[in-house]
């Protein structure tokens, strides 16, 4: 059996998606999703019909929906993680998980109170989760166009016996899955990429054009390598779905919340008002702080993604912290 922790938007997308697989004969793999708060998860069991995240989907009728971890990860072969990075340790604190199961991440951030990616804190919460068991889906994969099937590939990296597994199962000619085995790469590029997105969204906000948003993500993406690599990952992770073709997408969708998050700050919004008003996560929020304490441990340069640190905790105005970036010296390109 498949479980999928964590009924948000892209949880419930890759649970559906998984379960038409199962109804169609594809994987002999019945699924079960995950929600935390009881009163929810009854509500989608009830409707079958994620409200919240995923409104005006019909739910395949195989797909469980549980408020039981426990019984949920008991019972199953394969693990997906699809909690925001933030919340992971308290939806898993009462597991007890892993022995004899795989995990494969699917969520996109770095821990504040850390600066550990995802692995690092799952590796930290159950020692005996090998590395064997452990792997990381990502790249440019938005829910709102998966749900559609709208063609769609990314990277699914870890050791080669999981990533072969997770590859086999999952894809199809509407999800393309790759190999890759730079754990540490893909997740830092699934996250950093977030930083980059804010800012792209506050070039558009304040109505600059293409220019200056191609220059934005070519300069964030040389950013986001300089720093993965000083952490260890491979630099050519970063030219890979997880990296430029994540950026890419992040970037320039208008489903992207990193993007609108951006997007409202360059209107006058305050991170509280989004918070408040808006009512969703733009996972860059948080790991802009982790990346700067990141950056300044490995001696590395991010312009980009500190002022977009200042901004939102240092509030610093969106103007000013453009007017730092292009007062910066002229320097030879470096990627």
């Amino acid at each position: 059996m498949i479980t999928v922790v964590g009924a948000g938007s892209w949880g419930t997308t890759f649970a559906v998606r998984m379960a038409r697989r199962f109804e169609a004969g594809l994987t002999g793999q019945p699924v079960t999703l995950y929600e935390f708060f009881p009163r929810v998860a009854q509500d989608i069991q009830k409707r079958r019909e994620n409200r919240l995240f995923l409104p005006g989907v019909r739910l395949p009728r195989s797909l469980v929906i549980s408020n039981d971890l426990d019984a949920c990860v008991r019972s199953a072969d394969l693990v997906f993680n699809a909690v925001p990075t933030q919340f992971i340790r308290n939806v898993f604190q009462s597991s007890p998980l892993w022995r004899g199961k795989a995990l494969v991440n699917l969520s996109k951030g770095i821990e504040i109170k850390t600066g550990q990616t995802i692995s690092g804190v799952f590796f930290e919460m159950f020692p005996s989760l090998s590395r064997s068991q452990y792997a990381v889906l990502s790249g440019p994969s938005h829910a709102e166009e998966v749900i559609l099937n709208i063609p769609t590939a990314a990277v699914v990296a870890g050791p080669a016996a999981l990533a072969a597994r997770v590859q086999k199962l999952v894809s199809d000619s509407r999800f393309r899955l790759y190999t890759n085995n730079d754990v540490i790469g893909v997740e830092l590029a699934a996250a950093l990429k977030n930083c980059v997105a804010i800012a792209a969204g506050i070039c558009v906000g304040l109505g600059f054009g293409d220019n200056t948003l191609a220059a934005m993500m070519t300069r964030g993406l040389a950013e986001i390598s300089r720093l993965g690599v000083a952490l260890s990952a491979r630099r050519d992770t970063f030219a890979g779905l997880a990296g430029l073709g994540d950026l890419v997408v992040t970037c320039g969708s208008r489903h992207s919340r990193n993007r609108r998050f951006g997007e409202l700050l360059a209107q006058g919004h305050s991170p509280a008002d989004i918070a408040r008003k808006h009512r969703f996560v733009a996972e860059g929020v948080a790991t802009a702080r982790a990346a700067v304490g990141l950056a300044r441990k490995a001696h590395v340069e991010i312009p980009i993604i500190r002022e977009v640190h200042n901004i939102i905790y240092n509030r610093k105005s969106v103007r000013r912290a453009v007017e730092s970036l292009l007062a910066r010296p002229f320097v030879p390109e470096r990627a």
